[in-house]
């Protein structure tokens, strides 16, 4: 396994545009299927709040953080992540 750091800029180049609609259609999917969760199971605030936790996560992600994605940034959307997986796994 390599050690070599991985630009955010590596993540996206040279498909601009096509790596973001992947990426938005990503996005959109989640929250078709948050909704239909709400409206088939009546369960509406756990789907909230994981749709938001997602939401923020994503944002981090695409965020413009120069040549290498913070570690801090990286460590806050792992744990977004886990906190989703916490909310919405019951």
């Amino acid at each position: 396994m390599s050690s070599a750091i991985v630009r955010v800029a590596d993540l996206w180049h040279p498909w601009n545009w096509p790596a973001r609609v992947i990426a938005g259609s990503f996005f959109a999917v989640q929250v078709i299927m948050a909704i239909t969760a709400m409206v088939q199971m009546g369960v509406v605030g756990p789907n909230l709040l994981g749709l938001a936790l997602f939401a923020l996560s994503f944002v981090l992600v695409l965020g413009r953080w120069g040549n290498a994605l913070p570690r801090r940034i990286a460590w806050t959307v792992c744990l977004l992540m886990l906190a989703v997986v916490a909310v919405l796994g019951p």
